[in-house]
């Protein structure tokens, strides 16, 4: 059905066309809208269309159950997430699902990322007095760590292989700073046999982190609805 043979919105009523009426959104914003609400809650009764008001209301409810979300997926403790140097051993049944590359940057004053974390839980003014300035390394690889287990798991995965941590840092004078820049390499992949490489626990525990993953990937769909 055209926009221009609804009268009203099938979702919200609201007036379509003329002057002071609402436009159907295009098809592909439709099936994003039905598919990621359906995941999210099977109860969700699918419409033909949306208007652009109610999309909006429906950006303005998922934008702020990914803040929440987000917040949650924080706090989880990722380390049962696999980092592997190497390719997978012959025991692992799996599939590849993305290259994953990024990078942090860091300064004696400064710490900055490419992605939106929250770093404040990180800032402490002992490590950057000169007398440690040589354990910055080590602490910079910890956040990487846990930086690139989280994306393996908002990327649908549960294991990252092949992963290159690389770390490069220059002094500069008109500053009077350090700099760290730490490239993040790796494959993502998706263990099917995880239960058979990992205990019961920790399998337990990378399962729960990918249906939290799996969530604010649908959330995320639904708060980037572009009109």
């Amino acid at each position: 059905m055209s926009e221009k043979e609804y009268k009203e919105c099938p979702n919200c009523n609201s007036k379509i066309g003329g002057w002071s009426g609402e436009k159907i959104i295009g098809e592909n914003l439709i099936t994003i809208i039905n598919e990621s609400s359906k995941k999210l809650d099977s109860s969700f009764v699918e419409k033909e269309a949306y208007c652009e008001n109610c999309t909006k209301e429906i950006k303005e409810k998922y934008s702020e159950k990914l803040k929440e979300a987000s917040e949650d997926f924080d706090k989880l403790n990722t380390n049962d997430i696999i980092l592997f140097s190497t390719s997978p051993p012959q025991n692992w049944e799996y599939e590849y699902l993305d290259l994953f590359s990024t990078y942090c940057l860091i300064n004696t004053n400064q710490w900055d990322t490419t992605d939106s974390f929250d770093t404040s839980k990180y800032i402490d003014q002992k490590w950057f007095s000169s007398t440690v300035i040589d354990e910055m390394p080590e602490f910079i690889m910890d956040y990487c760590k846990e930086k690139l287990r989280k994306k393996v798991i908002t990327m649908g995965g549960n294991a990252l292989i092949g992963v290159k941590i690389d770390c490069t840092h220059s002094w500069v004078d008109s500053e009077n700073l350090y700099y760290f820049k730490i490239n993040l390499l790796g494959t993502v992949i998706k263990l099917n046999n995880i239960a058979d490489i990992l205990s019961d626990t920790s399998s337990k525990n990378v399962n729960e982190l990918s249906r939290i993953g799996n969530e604010i990937s649908l959330l995320k769909n639904l708060s980037d609805l572009e009109l």
